[in-house]
This record gives C-alpha cells, structure tokens and sequence, in this order.
C-alpha cells in the first residue's frame, strides 16, 4: 500500500518553477544564522555543537509546516533527488523515523535528531576530546538538510501529536497556548514563503 501511494504521487508533476530544491535553500538559511569559525579561501567551517543546537529549530520549522500539507517530506525529496533515488530516500526516512518513534513515548527531539550530534562528533579534533569539532559547510548544510527532512516525516507519521509536542518543548507558551500555537505556524509559513521566493529568484517582501 505504501509503495502504491508513493508511486502514485511519485507520478504528478512536481509544481514551480526549476532551481534549488526548499530543502537546500531552507537549510542555506538556518546557517545563515551561524558565524564561521574559520575560512579557508572559499570553503568556511562553522561551530559544530552550535550547528546541532539548529537543527533543532530547523526540525520544528517542518513539523510545523508538515501540518498544512499532504506528503511534506515526499514533497520536499522530490524536488532533490530523480524519482527512483526519492523513493528510496522516502522509505528510508520513514522507515528511520518510525523506529525512533516506535521506541518513545512521545515527539522527543533530542531522540529524533541524535544522528545530528553523532554527525558532529565525527568533525573532533583528533587527540584532543576538549577541543570543539568544526564542521565544513557542505556536511553542515547536510545535517541541516537532514533535520528538515526528519521534522516533516514526523509531521507526517504523528499529525495527532505535534501540537501538544511543540507546546511541551516551549513552556513560555504555557499561558494562551492557542495563540502562541498558531503564532508559531504564522512564522513557520513566512519562512516557507521567504525559501519559496529565494527558490524561483523572486526578492523576498519585506513585511
């Protein structure tokens, strides 16, 4: 049955126009919001356990958009990767992501995006376990690639939880949490419109 739906939306058209894919323009993003602890020529290493640290608002930032769409993380994939890479990608990810989930109770963050920290370690100095791993930024934007992506298919595999999981995670949304919630799925839409804009190479609006 999974197969089928796969490839049934495998099979419409995928909409707008060609270019980077939301995923690559969203993540380029979030990194945005890092300064690069080194440069080399070109190529520039950022703060890795900072890096981790996003990708925690990187996750949130697709669950929360994963709501007001159908197949998000489907979506999302296909504007990357030929079909038959997606939809091995799809059910890889799916796959990954129920298993975590199947082991919690809950939308446990830290659970969700552990692959985040081990990919972070990998960066450790050699012989000194107090230094700081730097991260390249190709393997940065991976891993924030990656906790979009994981944010999306736990939209998809909890819809029913997501709510009651972001208000957990934010106990300054304790007092009025229907505004804050819908507050935060506000900004999340104005994100997606902003990666949206960058994607098709419109100037973003200034609200």
């Amino acid at each position: 049955m999974l197969l089928r739906r796969l490839a049934d939306a495998l099979e419409r058209p995928a909409k707008g126009r060609p270019g980077r894919a939301v995923l690559q323009v969203a993540a380029t993003d979030f990194l945005t919001q890092l300064r690069p602890r080194a440069q080399r020529d070109v190529a520039r290493d950022y703060p890795g356990w900072e890096l981790s640290d996003l990708a925690r608002p990187a996750f949130w930032s697709c669950l929360l958009l994963s709501q007001r769409r159908d197949e998000f993380a489907l979506r999302l994939l296909r504007e990357v990767h030929p079909v038959p890479a997606t939809a091995q990608r799809y059910v890889e990810e799916k796959r990954a992501t129920q298993e975590i989930l199947d082991a919690i109770a809950a939308i446990d963050v830290e659970s969700l995006l552990g692959f985040a920290d081990l990919a972070v370690q990998r960066f450790q100095p050699a012989g000194s376990a107090a230094a700081a791993p730097v991260v390249p930024r190709a393997s940065a934007l991976e891993i924030l690639e990656a906790a979009l992506l994981r944010g999306a298919m736990v939209g998809e595999l909890r819809p029913e939880a997501v709510e009651g999981a972001w208000l957990g995670s934010h106990p300054e949304a304790s007092e009025e949490p229907d505004r804050h919630w819908k507050m935060a799925q506000g900004r999340a839409e104005s994100l997606y419109s902003g990666w949206q804009a960058t994607r098709q190479g419109r100037k973003r609006r200034i609200l």
